[in-house]
């Protein structure tokens, strides 16, 4: 198994990596009753019934800058699953993940807020709300407008694109933006990026991002 956070407790990380863990519920990170705030964070291969990346319920969670890449939950989550709370996800990659119930997200409560995010590619819904209040703008969605990868409601502002998200090399892991990505440069709010342009979507975006370049 991955990391147990649990009532009262703070966990706080910059640079992670979660791996191929694995676990019946929260494969790479299970939280409950928490505070977690985690930068640069990458999570791949991690396994669970539910949320085989991250599963939280009653905590306070803040990721900035993640990739969630090939998490296998048979059940709910394949990314992210969430119960109660607030979950708040900035410039995030999410994609190759598998689930019955959200791919990317799956939301039975609690609230969830995503910006500067890129969903794409994933085995199942991008986002799946069965009783939570999930919002999302500023971000990249495939399969949005047609509403082939969200089930349940969702609260979307103005800026949310369904778009090809045009890595470098997806097949080879790598999720830095083309030239025409129309995530790059997309800007979040007034932040720019490490290398003085508007913010990128996606996890090499914002301030705090990995300083690896993109193709802008």
């Amino acid at each position: 198994a991955g990391i147990y956070v649990g009532p009262d407790a703070i966990l706080t990380g910059n640079d992670v990596d979660f791996s191929d863990n694995t676990a019946n519920e929260g494969g790479q990170l299970y939280a409950r009753s928490a505070e977690v705030s985690l930068s640069r964070t990458t999570w791949t291969g991690g396994q669970a019934m539910v949320g085989a990346g991250l599963n939280t319920g009653d905590s306070t969670i803040t990721i900035t800058n993640a990739l969630f890449s090939g998490q296998i939950a048979p059940g709910s989550g394949g990314a992210v699953y969430q119960d109660g709370g607030e979950l708040n996800i900035r410039y995030a990659t999410l994609v190759e993940n598998t689930a019955s119930i959200g791919a990317g997200i799956a939301s039975d409560g609690g609230r969830t807020t995503l910006a500067g995010v890129i969903i794409a590619s994933n085995d199942g819904e991008a986002i799946a709300n069965a009783g939570g209040r999930v919002m999302i703008d500023q971000s990249l969605v495939v399969g949005l407008d047609s509403g082939s990868s969200v089930v349940g409601a969702i609260i979307a502002g103005g800026d949310v694109l369904d778009a090809a998200p045009g890595f470098v090399n997806a097949e080879g892991g790598d999720y830095a933006l083309r030239l025409a990505s129309p995530a790059l440069d997309a800007g979040l709010d007034r932040e720019g990026d490490p290398d003085n342009t508007p913010a990128d979507w996606g996890m090499y975006g914002g301030e705090s991002a990995w300083l690896q370049r993109d193709m802008d």
